[in-house]
């Protein structure tokens, strides 16, 4: 939008110039003393009114020049600037295709490196621990493999994972009103955790780092996928509600 007023803003000031502009610029110019160079000049001025009629001189005659060639100067001129105003339009076209193709660019990439990055479902983790227990025979092996379990799906994973599928899944948003504010931004704030997102806010980085689960890596916002990036929006809208 911005582009395009800018390009319209030109196309108008370059209509100024030469329709008013000129003609003040001409009348400062007599004002000053100058003087027509010769009797086509003169008559110019006199047929534009900017010089009192001097009947030495035959108005009809150049008249005639004046109408048949200023009025092609000015047709010529006004379709330049048509012309020009289309490829400015044009350009403004291209590039906002060009911002909406970078911007769906980016979203894809995004979403592909949040699937990349995606960590274990509970229901995985839980596999992935019977698995180890059942592998091993050394008890105290098999106690420590349960106890990483239960930290990497501590309560804050747990709630999330209902939250998604309360919210996402069954369309049940008042399953929110459940949570505090306090809660409802722990919640928000897991799924970032969850993917390796480096907490600024001295609050979520202190809760977050005391959990064995939370590997921080990356300080990029857009680690979501779109579906938990929509979780997130609508726990955010509940928090400002209080």
């Amino acid at each position: 939008m911005i582009y395009a007023l800018m390009y319209i803003g030109i196309f108008l000031y370059r209509i100024y110039l030469g329709f008013w502009y000129n003609k003040a610029y001409t009348r400062r110019l007599l004002l000053n003393g100058l003087v027509p160079a010769d009797e086509y000049s003169k008559a110019l001025l006199m047929i534009y009114g900017y010089i009192p009629i001097d009947n030495t001189i035959d108005i009809v005659k150049y008249k005639i020049i004046v109408d048949s060639g200023e009025n092609v100067k000015a047709i010529i001129f006004i379709i330049t600037q048509i012309i020009g105003g289309i490829f400015s339009i044009i350009s403004v076209i291209e590039y906002a295709v060009l911002i909406s193709f970078f911007s769906f660019a980016t979203n894809i990439f995004s979403d592909l490196k949040g699937k990349n990055m995606e960590t274990p479902t509970y229901e995985q983790t839980q596999n992935y621990s019977e698995n180890t227990q059942n592998s091993t025979e050394d008890t105290s092996q098999n106690t420590e493999s349960t106890i990483e379990s239960t930290d990497y799906t501590d309560d804050d994973l747990t709630t999330a994972d209902t939250v998604y599928d309360e919210v996402i899944n069954k369309g049940n948003y008042d399953y929110l009103n459940n949570f505090n504010k306090d809660e409802l931004g722990i919640i928000r704030n897991t799924f970032y955790a969850r993917r390796g997102y480096i907490f600024t806010d001295v609050k979520y980085k202190e809760y977050f780092s005391k959990k064995s689960w939370y590997k921080p890596s990356t300080y990029v916002m857009d680690i979501l996928p779109p579906k938990e990036k929509e979780i997130v929006r609508i726990i955010k809208e509940y928090e400002n509600s209080y």
